[in-house]
């Protein structure tokens, strides 16, 4: 694939996950993603890693750990499905998606990261005084420095319930929640948390951004 910028060519290369055996049957895709990630993050040329659009695909915990040769994009088009056999979490309860030692990697795409939150809910001290009090997977993960220029972090419409720990921003823009209401939309983000952020060289430190002239509200 390639795409003009300016009078410029950039080539990319495409990796789909579904070329490296991942089957969106219920059956584990654990090691085909881990194998198409390795692939992408290998090649000399940019690439892209794609999650096909209306594919489900259930992943065990996993690291994409760099560094990788070229910049890199996970196009996440489907749902990637944390399993239900909490067994497969007993190195680390608190791991499930985790980028580490990664530079010039990218995220998009629109699909769905689903933590599979109800399992841990329903073993949980919450619902059953029985049951031990223990730390459900984190959804994502993002390990070392993120230094874009532009935000850190940005964190969109429709988001809930996201934790940024431990972070190493800038240099750039900071934390950005937005940038909200385009075009009259109405848009909605709740449960933010940001905990032990270091800042450095950002023109500052969490935002919200919204476009002018809408209505908004925060809490």
């Amino acid at each position: 694939m390639s795409s003009k910028m300016g009078r410029s060519l950039v080539v990319v290369k495409m990796f789909n996950v579904n070329d490296y055996g991942a089957k969106a049957d219920g059956s584990d895709a654990t090691e085909a993603l881990n194998n198409a990630w390795k692939a992408a993050c290998s090649s000399s040329q940019g690439s892209v890693l794609v999650v096909p659009k209306n594919k489900n695909y259930l992943l065990k915990p996993i690291t994409f750990e760099g560094p990788c040769t070229s910049s890199i994009t996970v196009q996440i088009y489907g749902t990637l499905q944390a399993s239900a056999d909490r067994s497969a979490y007993s190195k680390d309860l608190t791991r499930w998606l985790v980028f580490e030692n990664v530079q010039n990697l990218a995220v998009e795409g629109g699909g769905t990261i689903n933590g599979n939150g109800k399992i841990w809910w329903e073993n949980s001290c919450k619902v059953n005084d029985d049951l031990s009090c223990k730390d459900a997977p984190t959804v994502l993960i993002f390990y070392n420095f993120i230094g874009t220029g532009d935000d850190c972090i940005s964190i969109v419409s429709g988001s809930q319930k996201v934790q940024a720990t431990g972070i190493t921003c800038g240099p750039g823009h900071g934390i950005c929640i937005g940038s909200l209401g385009d075009g009259n939309s109405e848009a909605h983000v709740s449960d933010v948390t940001v905990n032990g952020a270091t800042l450095t060289g950002t023109t500052s430190g969490v935002r919200i951004k919204t476009w002018e002239g809408q209505g908004a509200q925060a809490t």
